[in-house]
């Protein structure tokens, strides 16, 4: 299963320390901009992202893709 993700979900996962989940699609895909907001943000949660993207997520053209 493929799919394309915001900030509310990226943030709400890592919050009830769900992200994981993600991992276990085929393919998600993160528009880069969601990024940039996430890293703007402060919050402990979006840390949690923010290293997910330094193993997991993998960058790919206009998105951050993981998988």
């Amino acid at each position: 299963m493929k799919a394309i993700v915001n900030t509310s979900p990226l943030l709400f996962l890592s919050k009830i320390h769900r992200l994981s989940i993600l991992e276990k699609l085929d393919q998600i895909f993160v528009p880069t901009g969601v990024i940039t907001e996430i890293k703007q943000k402060q919050d402990d949660a979006l840390d949690t992202v923010i290293k997910a993207s330094d193993s997991w997520l993998k960058f790919a053209l206009d998105f951050i893709k993981i998988r």
